[in-house]
């Protein structure tokens, strides 16, 4: 959550569908949100996104984003100000009853891209530099989640075998 409410205009270049993580908004009790870089070196990166992502993005800062200039945060209360865990909590629990849905965080949305980028085909180091690990461990169960793959893994594996 940090990483994306940091997350600012100037972090995103829509040619090449990249997200640039170089920074994260963090509450410091008793100063308020301050920006500041992301917890672990592993954690700045660039990461390529789907189109589908990018245009989105796309919309949502043509629609939301009133000053668009480059230190611009994407992502803002509905007030303006820097958003943070505590305000967007109630938005996201009303949108997840709205849908019928219970017992989803929104850190859940991270084990999705991970698996997701398992499920693809990424490899361990692959799957570690998209989420920014430092350590094979955290990446390591979004590799385990893969293993439903396994029969088509096998069936492609097997179409690419000679046929007798």
């Amino acid at each position: 959550f940090g990483e994306l409410s940091g997350l600012e205009t100037r972090h995103l270049d829509v040619d090449r569908s990249e997200l640039r993580v170089d920074q994260a908004l963090y509450f410091v009790k008793g100063s308020g949100p301050r920006l500041g870089p992301p917890k672990t070196e592993s954690a700045h990166r660039t990461v390529v996104v789907p189109a589908q992502i990018t245009h989105r993005l796309c919309e949502h800062i043509e629609s939301f984003v009133d000053d668009a200039g480059p230190k611009t945060l994407v992502f803002t209360s509905v007030k303006g100000s820097p958003l943070l865990n505590r305000t967007f909590a109630p938005y996201w629990r009303r949108a997840l009853d709205e849908l019928g849905m219970t017992n989803i965080r929104f850190h859940d949305l991270r084990h999705l891209a991970g698996t997701e980028a398992a499920t693809a085909g990424a490899s361990l180091r692959e799957v570690m530099a998209r989420m920014g690990h430092a350590s094979s461990s955290a990446s390591l169960r979004y590799l385990k989640a893969s293993e439903i793959r396994d029969r088509d893994i096998a069936d492609a594996i097997g179409a690419r075998m000679p046929q007798r």
